[in-house]
């Protein structure tokens, strides 16, 4: 585990203020329109919540943020200048996980190369991850149910599935990451 900054001290309990729109994002569950690279991330990682939410959201985005019976509102006169409906704050707590998934590297990946194609059911959107990836890993994965999943719609342990059979892949490729090298610049 990356026990870099804060978490040298071991896992640290985090409180931020953030804007509403990158709470849903941060925090949008499987099925969500929300649901992104970093939604999946920050599932992966972290167990986080929303806290507090704004008095100006609408019951469909706590479902979105998982927001329980427990939710406190803030009004918008709280904040100065007073909040709007396109300046709305969010209060998430953030734990980090102990142990996070396996292959971390080939996750990334995989989560990452596959919300290219987000809306696309995984049997379709799985080629991208490498050429002859859909021939050898769609028969790899068992479970039908997951293959007409879209990304979106995709759970941490359905990214787990998919990403063992592609750690087991001999073809992967070699590089998983965007990287720039100066050296490797033209002059």
């Amino acid at each position: 585990m990356n026990q870099s900054w804060l978490q040298s001290y071991g896992r640290v309990r985090m409180l931020f203020w953030i804007r509403h729109s990158t709470a849903q994002k941060l925090l949008a569950r499987a099925g969500s329109k929300f649901r992104g690279r970093v939604s999946v991330q920050a599932e992966t990682c972290t167990e986080s919540r929303l806290l507090v939410g704004s008095s100006l959201h609408d019951d469909a985005t706590s479902d979105v943020l998982g927001a329980g019976a427990d939710l406190l509102l803030h009004e918008p006169k709280d904040f100065y200048p007073e909040a709007t409906k396109t300046t709305q704050f969010a209060l998430v707590q953030i734990d980090p996980r102990e142990k996070p998934v396996e292959h971390i590297d080939y996750f990334e990946y995989v989560i990452r190369t596959l919300f290219i194609l987000k809306s696309r059911p995984l049997h379709e959107a799985i080629s991208i991850l490498g050429p002859g990836a859909s021939q050898d890993l769609i028969p790899k994965i068992t479970d039908a149910a997951l293959l007409e999943r879209a990304p979106t719609e995709m759970t941490v342990e359905d990214f787990a599935t998919v990403t063992r059979v592609f750690a087991m892949w001999p073809f992967k490729p070699d590089i998983l990451h965007d990287f720039y090298d100066d050296d490797m610049a033209p002059s």
